[in-house]
């Protein structure tokens, strides 16, 4: 079931970084100003709320300069989750 807009708005105040938090109350509030739909807000608010809870409390958005910062934090996310899975044994992996 699809998470509505107010769901993920409350959300914000998960996020582990205030700064963080505060841009994305800032970015939800200039969706609504500039007339996005609400799916729009919703599926953009979900993305950079789940971005904010991966970086944790350091560092902030401000602190991201650079499009290879996001794709280093992306590839070492990859690969956190690839060796994760990986120690599962292979019975557990391919139970269904």
């Amino acid at each position: 079931m699809p998470t509505k807009l107010t769901i993920t708005i409350n959300k914000i105040s998960s996020v582990p970084s205030p700064t963080n938090s505060t841009i994305i109350q800032e970015f939800s509030i200039y969706m609504k100003e500039n007339g996005s739909s609400e799916h729009h807000q919703n599926n953009n608010s979900k993305a950079v709320i789940s971005f904010a809870k991966f970086l944790g409390s350091h560092p902030t958005f401000y602190d991201i300069r650079k499009k290879e910062q996001i794709i280093l934090i992306e590839i070492l996310s990859c690969r956190i989750l690839f060796s994760f899975f990986s120690s599962i044994p292979g019975e557990y992996r391919n139970a269904s």
